[in-house]
């Protein structure tokens, strides 16, 4: 499977293309443009399941044990809980079957998937429903709800409250507005205080960004280009040393193979969140793996959603969690944090800030 060329990445020159392709002459872009040609583009002709496979052993050992600790969390403080999850960004379903097997286990009786893209939405549920033999909007007494559409759109539509949200996989990097400074940060304001809203009041935000700070790592580096080429071209002042432009031809043939994403340092990001009402309470950092030492061993054990299912139905969380660090470092590769190739991601639960 490719994985990209990490280098591909660093390159002065893809990032200099990135930005005038997505900028043209202008020093801005309409919230249109981003949504519909950058971030839906970003998933014409490129199969994110097979991309983010290498990636998929990692992510289900990381949501089995923030999933668990989020929800232990609401329930420890407080017995006025909903029993429900919402899922941000959830793509065409990857993580769904440990999602679904994770809730059974956990006692949640609802789940929502949603998605910008109706696409990944669509396949999210084809998925659900070839796993467990139904098109029933409930499974083993969970009931499952598909929305697709803008976050921010949808949020004021929704009546019930959820326990636990999740955002994984740099979701809420693309939820931003290129328009100008000011509305980029009236975007994430209205953001995370559209996510306090949604969580009932001892809920857990659960989202994971690229962590930036590890210096001479690969998002690092990416960070301090991205800002040395839109402060050359006058673009975004005050918020282009936050953000991340990619060129991804060396994995994408079609649609639009060029990104840029908000990604505010620690310390930024934190205030956006306490700005909202969040404290941070547990983070985790790791590193992405960036290869399989015996591919088909790997696709045998991990690649059907029958075998994820399998696997999680027939193991409690503790046994399940021992078994995927066993096979992390059975079949991962990583590479050295001291080396450009690293990409590392921080995971981050936020608790509600008030006063029990």
């Amino acid at each position: 499977m490719d994985t990209g060329n990490v280098h591909h990445g660093l390159s002065n020159e893809n990032i200099q293309k990135a930005a005038h392709i997505i900028f043209g002459d202008q020093d801005k872009i309409t919230q249109d443009f981003y949504q519909n040609t950058i971030v839906a583009g970003n998933y014409i002709g490129f199969d994110l399941e097979r991309h983010g496979f290498t990636n998929l052993l990692g992510d289900m050992k990381l949501l089995t044990n923030t999933y668990r600790t989020a929800l232990h969390t609401v329930r420890q403080t407080t017995k006025n809980h909903s029993n429900k999850v919402f899922f941000m960004g959830c793509g065409p379903g990857r993580l769904a079957i440990p999602e679904i097997e994770i809730s059974k286990k956990l006692g949640v009786r609802e789940i929502v998937f949603n998605d910008l893209l109706a696409d990944h939405v669509e396949a999210t549920r084809e998925k659900v429903a070839k796993c467990y033999g139904t098109r029933n909007q409930k499974i083993d007494g969970i009931k499952i709800e598909y929305l697709s559409g803008d976050f921010l759109q949808i949020a004021d539509t929704i009546r019930k409250r959820f326990d636990a949200m999740f955002a994984m996989w740099f979701v809420t990097s693309e939820i931003c507005d290129f328009e100008s400074v000011e509305a980029l940060r009236e975007k994430r304001k209205l953001l995370f205080s559209q996510i306090k809203k949604l969580l009932t009041k001892q809920g857990i935000f659960v989202e994971d960004i690229p962590f930036s700070e590890g210096v001479g790592s690969y998002y690092y580096l990416a960070r301090l280009k991205t800002y040395a080429v839109l402060h050359e071209m006058g673009i975004m002042e005050g918020e282009n040393d936050h953000m991340l432009l990619t060129d991804f031809t060396d994995i994408q043939k079609g649609g639009f193979p060029y990104h840029i994403r908000y990604v505010p340092s620690n310390g930024k990001h934190r205030r956006e969140l306490e700005q909202a009402g969040f404290k941070e309470q547990v983070t985790t950092i790791s590193t992405i793996p960036n290869a399989v030492k015996n591919p088909t061993q790997y696709e045998a054990e991990f690649g059907l959603p029958d075998k994820i299912k399998t696997l999680f139905e027939g193991n409690t969380i503790d046994d399940l969690l021992r078994y995927l660090t066993q096979k992390e470092y059975e079949f991962l590769a990583t590479p050295n944090l001291t080396e450009p190739l690293a990409q590392q991601k921080k995971t981050i639960l936020w608790r509600q800030a008030y006063l029990v």
